[in-house]
């Protein structure tokens, strides 16, 4: 995927060089910043996901540290 998008900016950047396309340079490097974006929103999602994860972690380990300052080893609440 990575191959086609590379491949159809360098048409789109050589067709607007020589002229064979009258776009806005920022029509032109479209696919590029698509990429960055889908990039972008790939990471924000992680990081929420990671987020969520470590707060479920930090739940869970507090309720083992009452388990044993409570006394409670290994005891179902």
């Amino acid at each position: 995927m990575d191959k086609t998008i590379g491949l159809v900016q360098l048409v789109l950047i050589a067709l607007k060089v020589i002229g064979v396309i009258t776009w806005s340079w920022w029509l032109v490097l479209l696919p590029l910043w698509v990429g960055i974006i889908l990039f972008l929103i790939i990471i924000f999602i992680g990081g929420i996901a990671l987020a969520v994860g470590r707060n479920e972690d930090v739940k869970e380990r507090r309720k083992e540290m009452d388990r044993m300052w409570n006394g409670k080893h290994g005891e179902d609440d």
